[in-house]
């Protein structure tokens, strides 16, 4: 397929990583939260844009309203698209609230799914748009192999369009499957409310032991970052995995994000860890 490529002006915020953010409307500052695409549409004479946005901050998980985001995007006519691959799986997300064009997410995350699958949401809309890639397996007849040498024009309806070529992956698929039949009967409502309730044990240590976290309203409930006491001049990830503890670190936040396997005692490995090795203020 040749599809000519239009100038582009790709504006990207500069968030801080290093800390908490501090937006007071985030309707207000579109720029400042999304990549906003303005693409030059000459043979129209017309600029289009595109919203990009995550559904929060990878780095420490701090919440991005999306509703009024989603409402401007539809106000001055610009594509919205969400990545929701930090969230989809432990945060309840309705499409049909949010009215995004297009939302795509990891499976390989919260989704508990294997590497090699994603998933894709595309508004109705855009269903009948033309696919950037053009597999056989998208066509209207391609589940009927005795007419396979009957090229068809036509597209599977809906969004399977879009579908990634040799998706029947004996491999990925029924893990993928798998694992959203147990996130259905977990149910996502109660998945979150259990990290979040996880999450309010944990920070309630590190508050006490000086580490510097957002505020609640804008933190998620399964995810969250944690910047180190300026008194503390050690490596913490590298000593508390001595101790077989994990968790990550992104610029000055170590980054929690636990799951439904933490139990109580594993908490209490963690906070005693902390203790020992930052010290309480």
């Amino acid at each position: 397929m040749s599809i000519p490529t239009p100038p582009v002006d790709s504006r990207i915020p500069n968030l801080p990583v290093n800390g908490p953010m501090r937006f007071a409307n985030m309707s207000e500052n579109l720029n400042a939260l999304l990549v906003v695409v303005r693409t030059s549409r000459k043979c129209a004479g017309r600029v289009g844009s595109v919203v990009s946005t995550s559904t929060c901050h990878w780095t420490n998980g701090a919440r991005i309203d999306l509703l009024p985001i989603s409402q401007a995007c539809r106000d001055s006519g610009a594509i919205l698209i969400v990545d929701a691959t930090q969230s989809l799986g432990v945060m309840p997300l309705s499409v049909d609230v949010l009215r995004p064009d297009f939302l795509v997410a990891a499976s390989y995350k919260w989704m508990l799914g294997p590497y090699g699958c994603g998933l894709l949401y595309v508004a109705e809309h855009w269903r009948n748009s033309r696919p950037l890639e053009e597999s056989w397996l998208a066509r209207s007849n391609a589940e009927d192999f005795t007419s396979l040498a009957n090229y068809s024009d036509e597209y599977l309806p809906g969004a399977r369009r879009f579908d990634v070529g040799e998706k029947g992956s004996r491999t990925v698929l029924p893990a993928a499957i798998a694992a959203l039949e147990q996130l259905k009967t977990w149910g996502i409502a109660n998945i979150a409310e259990s990290l979040a309730a996880i999450n309010a044990e944990l920070i309630g240590s590190l508050e006490q032991l000086g580490f510097t976290l957002s505020a609640a309203a804008q933190r998620c409930p399964h995810l969250f970052g944690a910047r180190l006491p300026e008194r503390y001049a050690g490596n913490l990830v590298a000593e508390l995995k001595a101790r077989h503890l994990y968790i990550s670190q992104r610029g000055n936040s170590l980054r929690f994000a636990p799951h439904l396997h933490i139990t109580e005692n594993d908490l209490r490995r963690l906070t005693g860890a902390l203790r020992d090795l930052v010290g309480a203020r």
